[in-house]
């Protein structure tokens, strides 16, 4: 009996067709992605040259001027922030912005290509008007996380207040890391709206958007939501009750002090922590005895807070660390960290 090998062999054949056309088809893009990179290149000094003319002779660049191959985000944004701080920059950046740019980058918004997407938020970076509110609160809600941060400032420059919500909305569903980098826009962002911020508060019932509003305030140095703040400072949240603590303690009033006094026995050890680093904060010395007292708190890093604390009271609580016995648990932390802040180490 023989075996019928013709199976065996149409694979083989079709195996070796198929890595042929393979090695064809990426020979095929390579070509392909070297002509388009030497296309891009050859259009991109071409606009170069034009945008020089322009700044050498401190012109304004017409929308005919530059030809239309060249109206391209990722061509024209590289240039732009080439060029962004020489003399006459303004005019040429007024004309590519609004006549080109803008065009283009609230036509791509729609496009199911990221990088299209994240070129349009830079470009409403760059410069956007009015009309293009509802085209940054879309791209603030976009699945690509980059998107959504860069679209951030264009939206606090807007500053409509639409988009104010709609920021602070979508810092609030960010946790730890992601949230702290929204909040360092608006920590470069020094003008925002606080008035919306607070008009929000007035009415919002989500503990975590509350928590987000009083950490924007905080960055903005605005006070005008204390009352709001005070309330916050016993709410069952723990975000929303630790934002609202150190809120509350950028006032150095007599009901604020009282209020962290109040919080230093709380069940939480969060709590107390946050009250204790707040009244440290504040230099409110008055409170030594109540602070003393979570020295022996059954949470360590609850001790070594309020160890720091008493070390910013001054001379008073310093005097205070020092004469508690060897004998006591907490001797050797108040002797490491009064060794670290005076300049030697206590044996």
């Amino acid at each position: 009996m023989t075996f019928d090998y013709s199976f065996l062999e149409f694979f083989v054949i079709a195996e070796i067709i198929i890595a042929i056309l393979l090695v064809i088809v990426t020979i095929v893009m390579k070509i392909i992605y070297y002509f388009r990179k030497k296309r891009k290149i050859r259009l991109t000094k071409k606009a170069d040259d034009i945008i020089q003319d322009a700044l050498i002779h401190d012109k304004p660049i017409t929308d005919n001027e530059l030809p239309r191959a060249t109206h391209r985000m990722d061509i024209l944004q590289p240039l732009m922030e080439k060029y962004q701080n020489e003399r006459g920059w303004s005019r040429t950046l007024e004309t590519l912005s609004t006549s080109i740019l803008l065009p283009l980058a609230r036509k791509a918004i729609e496009s199911r290509r990221w990088i299209k997407r994240c070129w349009a938020v830079k470009s409403f970076e760059v410069h956007r008007e009015q009309q293009d509110e509802p085209h940054l609160e879309k791209l603030l809600s976009d699945k690509v996380p980059l998107i959504q941060f860069h679209a951030v400032w264009p939206s606090l420059q807007l500053g409509t207040e639409t988009l104010v919500n709609t920021v602070i909305t979508r810092t609030a569903e960010e946790r730890r890391l992601a949230q702290s980098i929204f909040l360092e826009v608006f920590e470069q962002h020094q003008d925002v709206k606080c008035d919306y911020i607070v008009k929000r508060l007035n009415t919002e019932e989500n503990p975590f958007i509350r928590a987000t509003c009083y950490k924007i305030l905080m960055i903005e140095k605005q006070t005008s939501a204390f009352d709001h703040a005070m309330k916050d400072t016993t709410s069952d949240n723990v975000e929303l009750q630790l934002s609202a603590i150190r809120y509350v303690s950028m006032e150095d009033k007599p009901q604020v002090i009282d209020k962290l006094v109040g919080l230093l026995t709380a069940e939480l050890p969060e709590t107390r922590l946050t009250a204790t680093r707040a009244l440290g904060n504040l230099g409110a010395s008055q409170t030594l005895p109540e602070v003393k007292k979570l020295l022996h708190d059954e949470k360590w890093w609850v001790r070594l807070d309020a160890v720091k604390t008493l070390v910013k009271f001054g001379p008073e609580g310093r005097q205070a660390l020092h004469q508690i016995p060897e004998t006591d648990e907490v001797y050797q932390l108040c002797q490491q960290v009064l060794g670290v802040k005076e300049g030697y180490h206590a044996r």
